[in-house]
């Protein structure tokens, strides 16, 4: 996944536990000292956080009826996973791992590694995973508060501010 992020970032690296041939969640950390900036968590169907139904109420709500609605729902109801990317633009921090991955405590001293980043550059490296994984799986990109994106980009659903993802 590394390789979809434009331009590279220096000691950014991949951490992902594969358990039976499958990863379920991981993080991507700067390298030293090796503290997460995004953590990802895949959901599988009968996981805890996999709700086709959830996601189908909010298609329902800004979504008129009709044939793009049915679209984007039959998308939906196909779906095999869910991913979930969430930046951590904070300055301090403590790893710590728990049973099943990556688990981020907010506190610590002196660690600066999210600035070094900063928020843009995290929301940016966000996108472009996201448009990845979306091509790759035949995905549709959720945002949050900013609405239903196509894997180039392209905002789905009328009523947000208009805004395009920098997926690529």
């Amino acid at each position: 996944m590394l390789s979809c992020i434009k331009p590279r970032v220096s000691g950014l690296i991949c951490d992902f536990e594969i358990d039976n041939g499958a990863w379920h969640d991981g993080c991507f950390r700067m390298d030293p000292p090796a503290v997460p900036v995004i953590l990802v968590y895949r959901y599988l169907p009968g996981d805890e956080g996999f709700s086709s139904a959830g996601s189908e109420a909010g298609l329902k709500k800004w979504v008129p009826a009709g044939p793009e609605r049915r679209r984007l729902l039959a998308h939906l109801r196909r779906s095999q996973q869910m991913i979930s990317l969430t930046p951590i633009p904070f300055y301090r921090i403590t790893h710590s791992r728990s049973q099943r991955g990556a688990q981020v405590v907010y506190r610590g001293k002196g660690l600066r590694i999210g600035r070094a980043l900063g928020p843009a550059r995290l929301a940016r490296i966000c996108e472009q995973l996201c448009g990845c994984l979306a091509r790759t799986c035949d995905g549709l990109i959720g945002a949050s508060q900013a609405g239903l994106f196509s894997p180039e980009g392209q905002p789905l659903l009328p009523g947000f501010p208009p805004h395009k993802l920098k997926t690529s």
